[in-house]
């Protein structure tokens, strides 16, 4: 019996182990953005209606990551949590043609319209699916 018992908290262990070493694998290192204020908009004669009027725009701190979520990352994130984007469980998202932007009702970040590896930035995701992953 203080066998079985032995052996059991050993593959408890071993799972433990290996779900931590998964969730190291699905976290990013974030940088920290202190707090401050910047000028916002822009003085060109060419500048498009809304960069205008110049106003100053204050934010408080946050953390970022210094590099783009892969596609990779992204499919570890999703397999991981069963998570689905808002383009999978809606009605796509937008992209370009060749010549403009379009809503596509088929694509997400599994199939953007182009080809993609795991090793490029993850599109086709919205807001609210980078808060899910940044959770």
């Amino acid at each position: 019996m203080i066998r079985l018992i032995a052996l059991v908290l050993f593959f408890c262990c071993i799972h433990e182990s290996a779900q931590a070493s998964e969730n190291k694998k699905l976290a990013q290192e974030f940088i920290s953005v202190p707090a401050g204020c910047f000028l916002m908009g822009n003085t060109f004669e060419d500048a498009y209606h809304i960069e205008m009027p110049v106003h100053e725009v204050c934010i408080g701190s946050f953390s970022i990551s210094p590099f783009s979520v892969t596609r990779g990352e992204f499919k570890r994130f999703e397999a991981a949590t069963g998570y689905r984007t808002d383009a999978e469980t809606h009605d796509g998202c937008h992209i370009f043609d060749g010549s403009s932007w379009k809503k596509e009702p088929t694509a997400n970040w599994r199939m953007p319209g182009f080809r993609q590896d795991d090793d490029h930035p993850v599109v086709c995701i919205s807001w609210n699916d980078a808060v899910a992953y940044a959770r």
